[in-house]
């Protein structure tokens, strides 16, 4: 009787043992054959056509990336402004000439000068970006030359914002009697505060004696601009 029962104990055990060692094996199975079998997100494999592909220029199905060569001369910005124009009317068609006539301005800013001035389907503030580039380029030979091209090549409403980045980049004793032919608005008054305080690093007794006479007959609000 005795040997029956260590028999049967042994039996059960053993079985425990069995399931255990079985389910030890089985789990790890199963969760890997899930992992295996979850959908997978499909690959895009293609990409945007591009806006626009020639010879001379390519640019990007979004049109914030513009391929050409590097700008060396009038012809050859004007070859590529031709391909560009071949486009409808478009933010990325916009781009690619506010690129093209930044570029010639760097080598031939008389010229981006000309292009600029019958370029007149821009959007506007692609159109300053190049205008500021062109008065950099004409500024870098003689600033009046740049200032007069402002003056006289920039709608007056829209010369504030090329002004603010034309006296930025001169000295404060520079800025001075450009300064003075800005049309009076806030965006004057806020170059104005630029021009302090660049100005004030520089020489702080010139600086005061100027900003007394510049602020003669401000207003409150006028002054808390500047």
């Amino acid at each position: 009787m005795k040997r029956i029962l260590l028999l049967l104990i042994f039996a059960v055990i053993a079985c425990r043992e069995e399931k255990k060692q079985q389910n030890t094996n089985t789990v790890p199975a199963r969760q890997s054959r899930s992992v295996s079998q979850l959908p997978r997100p499909p690959v895009s494999r293609g990409l945007p056509p591009h806006l626009l592909v020639t010879p001379r220029v390519t640019i990007s199905f979004s049109g914030k990336a513009v391929g050409y060569s590097v700008i060396q001369n009038s012809a050859q910005a004007e070859a590529v402004l031709a391909d560009i124009r071949t486009l409808p009317l478009s933010a990325g068609r916009d781009r690619a000439i506010s690129s093209v006539l930044r570029d010639l301005a760097k080598v031939d800013p008389d010229q981006a000068r000309i292009l600029l001035e019958n370029w007149n389907d821009g959007l506007i503030c692609l159109y300053l970006e190049s205008a500021y580039a062109v008065a950099a380029g004409l500024a870098a030979s003689d600033p009046e030359v740049g200032a007069k091209f402002i003056e006289e090549s920039v709608p007056r409403a829209a010369q504030a914002d090329v002004w603010n980045r034309f006296l930025a980049g001169l000295p404060p004793t520079t800025r001075l009697p450009f300064f003075e032919r800005i049309p009076e608005s806030s965006s004057k008054l806020r170059m104005g505060a630029a021009l302090v305080l660049v100005w004030l690093r520089e020489d702080p007794g010139a600086c005061a004696a100027w900003l007394d006479d510049f602020a003669a007959g401000k207003s409150p609000d006028e002054l808390r601009d500047l």
